[in-house]
């Protein structure tokens, strides 16, 4: 297994007051927004000597009154849209809009961005864990995902108005479970669908049925004996089939089958990833734009790319240390006995 443990990467303070919950780059990798337990949210633009920084107008503190848990991007064809949702209860929508000039003189002007809140959604009885903008040919939806154990459907039906966000669909999990995450299948070929993870370690996919005009639930796949930290749907190119991925506190990685026979799905747990004790706790999956590679992130300071190999079996085939040398140097000398 090859390791970059020991290569440059980009480093940048987040000027964050307290813990970082979520880190998301938009459509095109050249944004990354953060959000915090200090309630505050930033935009970083990659500039041309390669370094993030925050522009003016794109960092605003008391976004919410609680943690800010997840962000997400809405797709560029909306404009520049992120929701963030909160632990107090709330989903907040915000849109950059163009403002002032920041210069008199026209060979160094250039015009002053601001994000603005443009909605408040409120109608969640306990704090918002997961929030997932539709793919884009279903319009400009938004999914959320409550402890109160519902899952709600928001549409912004005039996107030239981000004022007004109607609530369109609300189902509920059931179990007496919590949502603890979510994420929308992207395909463009299949009924809308959502796989959605609890605080009880279920993991369940829903479907929109267009005759019943309602959410109902198409498969059940197999859960984590404890909460579900992240899940997250492959992109399908040309797969007969679905892949999901999950990761759970019970230190475990699971990669799903899901595949369409005649009117029913089938599911399948072909491919579990067991982490051992020494990789710590995942926290967060993700697939690349092929859906070919699984990456994972822990609390050890570590992502992993898991890939498929020949005889079906997914292995680790790269490493990234979060850490940089000084504190590796310095856990070192914490482990040495005293």
């Amino acid at each position: 297994m090859a390791s970059w443990a020991n290569k440059p990467a980009s480093q940048f303070p987040t000027n964050h007051a307290d813990f970082v919950h979520d880190v998301k780059y938009d459509f095109y990798g050249k944004r990354l927004a953060t959000c915090s337990s200090d309630q505050s949210v930033r935009v970083w633009d990659l500039d041309d000597k390669g370094e993030w920084t925050v522009k003016s107008g794109c960092e605003w503190k008391n976004a919410h009154q609680g943690m800010i848990w997840r962000l997400a991007w809405a797709h560029p064809e909306f404009g520049q849209v992120i929701a963030t949702c909160s632990a107090d209860r709330t989903v907040k929508v915000w849109e950059e809009q163009e403002g002032m000039r920041l210069y008199t003189d026209e060979a160094t002007a250039q015009n002053k961005t601001t994000w603005y809140p443009k909605a408040q959604l409120s109608d969640s009885r306990k704090q918002v864990a997961d929030i997932d903008f539709a793919p884009r040919h279903l319009g400009l939806k938004l999914a959320t995902g409550s402890a109160d154990g519902n899952v709600r459907i928001y549409e912004a039906i005039d996107i030239m108005n981000l004022n007004h966000w109607p609530l369109q669909e609300v189902f509920e999990v059931g179990r007496n479970a919590g949502v603890t995450c979510l994420c929308w299948n992207r395909s463009g070929f299949d009924q809308p669908m959502i796989v959605v993870g609890t605080d009880k370690g279920d993991l369940l996919v829903w479907r929109y049925d267009d005759v019943m005009r309602v959410w109902v639930l198409a498969a059940e796949l197999k859960g984590h004996e404890h909460g579900v930290n992240d899940v997250d749907w492959a992109p399908n190119m040309g797969r007969s089939y679905h892949l999901i991925a999950s990761c759970g506190a019970d230190k475990t990685l699971k990669v799903h089958q899901l595949k369409r026979v005649g009117g029913t799905i089938e599911t399948g747990d072909k491919y579990p990833l067991t982490c051992n004790d020494t990789l710590g706790h995942v926290w967060r999956v993700e697939w690349n734009v092929t859906g070919t590679v699984l990456a994972t992130s822990s609390d050890d300071s570590a992502v992993m790319l898991w890939k498929m190999d020949f005889k079906g079996d997914w292995v680790c085939v790269d490493s990234v240390s979060g850490q940089v040398e000084g504190e590796a140097a310095e856990d070192a000398m914490a482990m040495e006995p005293s």
